[in-house]
């Protein structure tokens, strides 16, 4: 399925404003964080977790928040275990997600130093699972599982963007690849009640009895389609997925649907001309997707029911902007939606049902490029990760 190119959007135009912030830029924690690449906040653990691109001597930065949550100082640099094979490559976090009611962060890394049809490309293959699971408990980390190895997922990618939809039931994971042509694809694991993947069965090879039917084995493999024909590269952007069967994804010039209940349907898109790249985002106390362009000042909103997009876009341009980070969304009265740029964090005043309101964004500046944000609803608190300390 395949809506047509719009003929016309709804445009707000917005410049961004130099006022006061009010009491919001008091709720901001920035952390420093030289290429942070994702972030996570457990507010049950008290622990916010940076992913980084580049550090020498760890992969996130942990830090531990105080009982207002405020970050204490200085945080502490915890390292994956990384395979022998691949340890000449650079080996970084590209994507976080926390379980919506179990202590667990999952963790999904790439490598850098892995080129499309090399002998690297093929270790990588053979040796390196992309995703991790990590049980947060004392104000740790704890590593609980790794999977999601071998030539279904792509190497060198930027971004890896996974999520849990709102029950805990299923993973989503990008970055897939179709084997047998080489194409993108994104995929899920089904989670168990402690939220971890639950092995599927996959026939043995060579094993025919006298009726024809494989033995079966137990392995832990995703549910996976093919979407190059929606996005034919990388498909880390985000993705919002508001049950288990159903997830939007970002998709080249709009948004992607995977029904993965729907075996002649299972494939949507909603094509918005000029979109470009954009990461998306999406949040349970509204049936709003969001999304905001890379390094552009477009924003996006549109309604959906359960996964399927719905009425017309809305669009505004932030005057200025250099998007740098995923979106984040504020619930409140109002609720808003800040975004971080190259030397500040955009917020943008929603109304109820989500829509742009007529008030020019806010700008708050900041010493750096601000490159992932998240809200604490208990701590009422905006935290970012800025590529360099204040």
């Amino acid at each position: 399925m395949r809506i047509p190119t719009l003929a016309f959007l709804i445009l707000c135009m917005a410049g961004v404003s130099a006022r006061a912030q009010g009491d919001f830029s008091n709720r901001l924690v920035s952390l420093p964080a030289p290429g942070a690449t994702c972030i996570a906040v457990s507010e049950a653990a008290g622990l916010a977790v940076v992913g980084q691109r580049g550090a020498t001597n760890h992969h996130f930065l942990v830090y531990k928040l105080n009982p207002d949550g405020s970050a204490a100082t200085p945080p502490v640099a915890v390292s994956f275990p990384v395979p022998d094979p691949v340890k000449a490559m650079k080996v970084h976090p590209i994507g976080m997600a926390l379980h919506p009611s179990l202590p667990l962060l999952y963790v999904w890394r790439d490598v850098e130093g892995a080129k499309p049809d090399t002998a690297e490309e093929k270790i990588v293959f053979n040796s390196f699972d992309h995703a991790m699971v990590y049980a947060i408990t004392n104000g740790t980390l704890l590593q609980t599982n790794i999977f999601a190895k071998g030539s279904n997922f792509l190497c060198e990618q930027t971004y890896g963007l996974l999520t849990v939809d709102e029950t805990g039931k299923r993973l989503f994971v990008p970055n897939m690849r179709d084997p047998t042509n080489k194409q993108t694809a994104i995929g899920y694991y089904d989670l168990d009640d402690k939220g971890q993947p639950v092995p599927i069965p996959v026939p043995i090879p060579g094993t025919l009895d006298g009726y024809g039917v494989s033995k079966y084995e137990t392995q832990v493999l995703p549910r996976w389609v093919n979407v190059n024909g929606l996005r034919p590269y990388g498909t880390g952007l985000g993705m919002v997925a508001p049950n288990p069967t159903t997830v939007v994804f970002s998709a080249s010039q709009g948004f992607g649907l995977w029904d993965t209940g729907n075996r002649r349907g299972y494939l949507g898109w909603f094509v918005i001309s000029g979109a470009g790249d954009h990461w998306i985002i999406g949040t349970p106390s509204l049936p709003v997707v969001f999304a905001a362009s890379v390094n552009g000042n477009l924003l996006i909103r549109i309604e959906h029911v359960d996964g399927y997009l719905t009425l017309m876009p809305r669009l505004t341009y932030v005057g200025g902007a250099a998007f740098q980070s995923r979106p984040v969304v504020i619930p409140g009265k109002p609720p808003r939606l800040a975004i971080g740029g190259t030397a500040q964090i955009f917020v943008v005043t929603l109304d109820a049902t989500g829509k742009f309101a007529a008030d020019a964004p806010a700008a708050i500046g900041q010493p750096a490029a601000v490159r992932a944000l998240a809200w604490s609803p208990r701590f009422n608190r905006l935290y970012a990760a800025v590529d360099k300390a204040p």
